[in-house]
């Protein structure tokens, strides 16, 4: 058995080829066919689907006051839940 394994300076010689040849093989394998084999379906978002940033004066006039009626509206609900939750606070204590 000991006749098939490098000892010596044939040990040195067969670490320094596996040393060498192990980023070799590694690079070659991960590097080839790497978008079949690591692909994922639908990684990036369809940019249809994505927010589209206002690039014109107009479009971002229209947007200041989509989110300023956005935040009006909220206001309002808000109002409007906290007058009837003191309304059915008030009720319960009378």
């Amino acid at each position: 058995m000991s006749r098939f394994l490098p000892s010596g300076p044939n040990l040195e010689i067969f670490k320094f080829a596996v040393c060498v040849s192990m980023p070799i093989v590694l690079m070659f394998y991960i590097g080839n066919n790497t978008h079949e084999r690591l692909n994922v379906v639908d990684f990036w978002p369809d940019p249809n689907r994505l927010n589209q940033i206002p690039k014109d004066r107009i479009e971002l006039k229209l947007e200041l006051a989509r989110m300023r009626e956005e935040r009006l509206a909220k206001k309002q609900t808000a109002a409007a839940a906290a007058a009837a939750a003191s309304v059915n606070d008030a009720a319960d204590k009378a």
